[in-house]
């Protein structure tokens, strides 16, 4: 109680027992409880009897000394109704009968009988419809008191988070959020005025122990509907979940697209891991059970499948074409070729466009289909296939755009083997003319017209490429070329063929015994080391020889011949 109240309340309390003697004080105690009497002396409460104590819910002895205002929530009184706001902000309406006494100094003391304001049956109809309306909504509606102390939860909200909302007298609001959203959510119920807050999320457990996503929406109360602040609150976990799971896909598809971008700016000396590579990419990037890279023909039988990842398994498998790959899905394909656009059914069960296929959908356990067309050189290549077995997919435009990227870069690949087997025709071209060059009569040579063939195999060196990039695999190659430059005499022809291997022309050498000393010198040099930058590399070799043109007079003749007769293996020269 304030100083200045009490001291003014002392001063005149003398004054107050004459004008409210103990006799009448008793008196309104003794009466119903269901009557209250509030005794007034200059606006100031000199008493209160115990059944308007009871009907507030407060210590008479708080009160006294107290202006009457502190009991009128609003200037809501008038001459016969007044509404008390009692304990933790609930509100009583009255009728009230004021009773003033007149006192020869002018003292202004009143005394109001106060009755609790009946309640009309449709006062009371309203009341319980309106809250079994609020009971059964689906979602969790609370009220609580000024300091966050629950006063009441519906069964939307009992149900979902149970324990203390079942009985929430006394619980607050604020301790059974997140503890990390505590005080957002202290900060948010404290700004809360007349008008309609905006949502504020946070987190509270449920019956499962398990944190829920929160969306609430509050504002104040009436004083005629006990005070304090409604929530309107909504269950927002699944969205969540969801908005998660979309981040973590976008993440994962950024991750993979990022690799996939690196890879096409590598030159691809490996068709076939390049290949696992991409397919492997763009399965883990779109979340997809498989893709396969199908070479496309007009003719249902005469498609293959060239490869297939699939990713549950975490391996390549094989893809065949089934009886009724030709009748249901190939009418599909043959349309998607022919529109050059990507096909993307993210359901196909819904997706009417792939109504004709589902037989073949349904034998193959798909749900989901991407289908991207390929061309190299204006011609149909093939289709990049990537397909969901376990679930509908989220396959929209940026899906497809991946997906198109991924296909660009198979083309790409593709068309650099069709390159490949064309210089490597022109390499074999080439040989001739060194074998004819090479079986040219050298001056003074007793063996002018014959030579030693010897076919440098050096394994397969493709994880160079693979490992550290293709520009490290061709400086291996260079630096391999002049170590065998080294053992190779004057006259000699060194060839580089495809990938790891290179042909040496002994000329004048005829002799068996002569070029197995060649071929140790060969192997000796290769043993060493080669240290390029940081990387210390070993390279195998393994050496074959064939004479000419006691062996054999063409370059395959020789080569199978070299096959058979290897001057070192394992076990050393023959």
């Amino acid at each position: 109680m304030p100083a200045n109240i009490t001291a003014s309340f002392a001063n005149n309390a003398d004054s107050a027992d004459i004008l409210f003697p103990a006799e009448w004080q008793a008196l309104s105690d003794a009466l119903d409880t269901s009557v209250g009497m509030l005794f007034l002396h200059d606006g100031k409460i000199a008493h209160l009897n115990r059944g308007l104590s009871g009907l507030l819910g407060i210590d008479a002895a708080e009160l006294v000394g107290q202006p009457v205002e502190s009991l009128l929530p609003t200037a809501n009184a008038d001459d016969i109704h007044v509404r008390l706001s009692g304990k933790s902000g609930r509100t009583v309406d009255f009728q009230r009968t004021v009773q003033r006494i007149d006192t020869l100094n002018g003292t202004n003391c009143a005394i109001w009988v106060l009755r609790p304001q009946p309640q009309t049956d449709n006062d009371n109809a309203d009341h319980e419809r309106w809250r079994a309306m609020v009971e059964h909504l689906p979602d969790p509606v609370m009220a609580c008191a000024a300091d966050t102390g629950l006063t009441y939860a519906n069964r939307a909200c009992r149900d979902l988070f149970g324990d203390a909302r079942e009985n929430p007298e006394g619980v607050r609001l604020v301790d059974l959020a997140h503890p990390e959203d505590r005080q957002k959510l202290a900060l948010a119920l404290e700004q809360a005025g007349g008008e309609p807050m905006p949502p504020a999320t946070f987190r509270m457990r449920d019956r499962g122990g398990s944190w829920r996503h929160v969306e609430a929406c509050w504002r104040e109360l009436p004083a005629g509907a006990g005070g304090g602040l409604l929530l309107a609150a909504r269950d927002m976990t699944e969205q969540y979940q969801q908005q998660h799971a979309v981040a973590t896909g976008r993440k994962r598809q950024l991750h993979y697209m990022n690799r996939l971008f690196r890879l096409a700016r590598q030159p691809q000396a490996n068709f076939a891991s390049t290949l696992k590579t991409i397919l492997k990419t763009s399965a883990k990037a779109l979340g997809a059970h498989r893709c396969a890279y199908w070479e496309f023909d007009e003719d249902p039988a005469a498609m293959r499948c060239v490869m297939a990842y699939d990713d549950i398994r975490q391996s390549l498998v094989n893809e065949p074409a089934d009886p009724l790959f030709a009748s249901s899905l190939h009418p599909l394909l043959h349309k998607v070729m022919l529109s050059e656009h990507a096909f993307v059914a993210a359901d196909v069960d819904r997706d009417p466009r792939a109504a004709l296929s589902c037989e073949y959908f349904h034998a193959a356990n798909i749900k989901a289909l991407i289908a991207v067309p390929l061309r190299h050189a204006g011609n149909r290549t093939g289709l990049l296939l990537l397909s969901e077995s376990r679930q509908p997919c989220a396959w929209g435009e940026d899906e497809a755009e991946l997906a198109h990227h991924a296909g660009e870069l198979i083309v790409r690949i593709v068309g650099e083997r069709e390159e490949a087997a064309a210089q490597a025709g022109n390499r074999a071209a080439s040989g001739e003319a060194v074998l004819a060059e090479a079986s040219a009569p050298l001056p003074g040579s007793a063996d002018a017209d014959r030579f030693a063939a010897f076919f440098i195999d050096l394994g397969d060196i493709g994880h160079v490429d693979e490992s550290l990039g293709h520009a490290f695999g061709e400086e291996l190659l260079d630096a391999i070329a002049l170590r065998l430059k080294s053992v190779a005499r004057k006259d000699d022809v060194l060839l580089r063929q495809d990938g790891g291997a290179f042909l040496l022309l002994a000329r004048g050498l005829s002799d068996m015994r002569a070029a197995g000393d060649l071929a140790r010198q060969i192997d000796e040099t290769m043993r060493a080391r080669f240290f390029l930058g940081e990387h210390a590399l070993g390279v195998s070799a393994n050496v074959g020889v064939a004479l000419y043109p006691a062996d054999g007079s063409d370059l395959d003749t020789l080569r199978r011949k070299a096959g058979r007769q290897r001057a070192l293996g394992p076990g050393g020269p023959d």
